[in-house]
């Protein structure tokens, strides 16, 4: 079908770099050092670790800002966001501030009783529209065939964590056999996640396919996320647990 001839091209929902864009980050980035905070008792490694993943998160935050602004003034469909980096930033940014509203609603659990409730309410919400932007990446935001192979195995990551705890909730272990499957699991499909995407991004390159730099962001902080989960794991929370 032939657009009319009036018709206008979709503008872009996350613009190029600019000043007031840059700026906008370095707030975000503020905000994510903020939700990443570690108690007064952390040491300095483990600052180094939320610093080092803040300006990621920072990005991802940023784009989850335009496109919430764009949804309020109901002007989303003006817009063209149907790259796959995009919908990496736009979940990473939903998933991060769901996640860290909820730890540090629960850290300060004694001492700031009254924000436990907006905290809560706000973090699940926050965790509802994640899975509500996965499943929307692939209705109909992501056509690329490589590239959903990224997201079904994205969609498949979100409840494992989930399982892990609640496998361990019947034996009263950390160590059963039931959360090994599932941590098992949950190594097996994040390996998965990142080599099908840096297939997708090399097939890309090779096929010389247009990406903006918001579109290699959202790779970037997909990659820069589970290398931050990865150092939680295998460096802080042991150093925790040897100091109880």
């Amino acid at each position: 079908m032939i657009a009319p001839a009036d018709a206008r091209p979709a503008r872009l929902l996350l613009e190029r770099p600019s000043i007031r864009l840059l700026l906008l980050v370095t707030a975000m980035t503020a905000v994510a050092v903020w939700l990443l905070q570690p108690p007064s008792t952390a040491t300095t490694l483990e600052a180094v670790v939320s610093v080092f993943a803040a300006p990621f998160y920072g990005v991802a935050l940023a784009a989850l800002l335009i496109a919430a602004i764009a949804v309020g003034r109901r002007t989303l469909d003006t817009y063209g966001a149907s790259q796959p980096g995009h919908w990496l930033l736009f979940i990473h940014g939903a998933g991060f501030a769901g996640v860290t509203l909820f730890w540090r609603t629960i850290i300060n659990l004694e001492t700031q009783v009254w924000l436990v409730m907006p905290g809560l309410v706000l973090g699940g919400f926050l965790l509802l529209v994640t899975a509500i932007l996965i499943f929307a990446s692939l209705y109909e935001g992501v056509t690329e065939r490589r590239w959903r192979a990224v997201f079904w195995l994205l969609a498949a990551v979100v409840p494992i964590p989930f399982a892990c705890g609640c496998c361990s909730l019947p034996f009263g272990v950390p160590d059963s056999q039931a959360e090994f499957f599932a941590l098992t699991a949950l190594l097996g499909i994040v390996g998965g996640m990142l080599l099908a995407t840096i297939v997708a991004s090399a097939k890309d390159i090779a096929l010389r396919q247009p990406r903006d730099l918001w579109h290699w962001a959202g790779v970037a902080c997909l990659f820069a996320t589970v290398l931050h989960v990865a150092l939680l794991v295998l460096v802080v929370v042991p150093r925790q647990y040897a100091r109880m």
